[in-house]
């Protein structure tokens, strides 16, 4: 099965129970409904740097260039929430969730990560990471209690979260 739709770069994806979401240059989040064989179509109208779903997999983060990270209702595509603050206009920077869907994480161009409260929408954290570089990628391991940061400086920086 091929979906050749998306006219431009896909930056990112996740992988659900027969079904797969792409996170597009074109600003359009794409959820492909592998049994159904069909396509729905989400425009966010910036380009969309990652996608991650929730445990439940009723909701995905949605990150893109204007400085806006957004959880999504999954089927119906309406946004349930905002998440706001941090720099990203030019990088691909990825989010996601920490302390089982209970705060959303994120870099940011200048070199800090940032968390929010996921029903709130209030930030949390706002620390210092990689010294005025970018922060491309956040991974976080729930069990252990520990975020790891990389960035455009070349240097991983594990945290050990409270």
């Amino acid at each position: 099965m091929v979906w050749d739709e998306a006219k431009d770069s896909i930056t990112s994806l996740t992988v659900g129970d027969g079904e797969v979401i792409t996170a597009c240059v074109d600003g359009k989040l794409r959820r492909y409904d592998l049994r159904m064989g069909q396509i729905y179509v989400d425009v966010i109208g910036h380009p969309i740097t990652s996608v991650t779903e929730t445990l439940d997999g009723n909701a995905v983060l949605v990150s893109s260039l204007d400085e806006t990270i957004r959880l999504m209702d999954r089927t119906s595509g309406g946004c349930l929430m905002s998440y706001k603050g941090h720099k990203n206009k030019e990088y691909r920077i990825s989010s996601t969730f920490a302390m089982v869907d209970s705060y959303v994480v994120s870099g940011s161009e200048d070199g800090t990560v940032w968390a929010w409260d996921i029903l709130e929408g209030k930030n949390v954290v706002k620390e210092t990471a990689h010294a005025g570089k970018v922060i491309s990628t956040v991974a976080v391991h729930d069990g252990r209690r520990e975020m790891v940061t990389a960035g455009v400086d070349g240097t991983v920086v594990i945290w050990r979260t409270e």
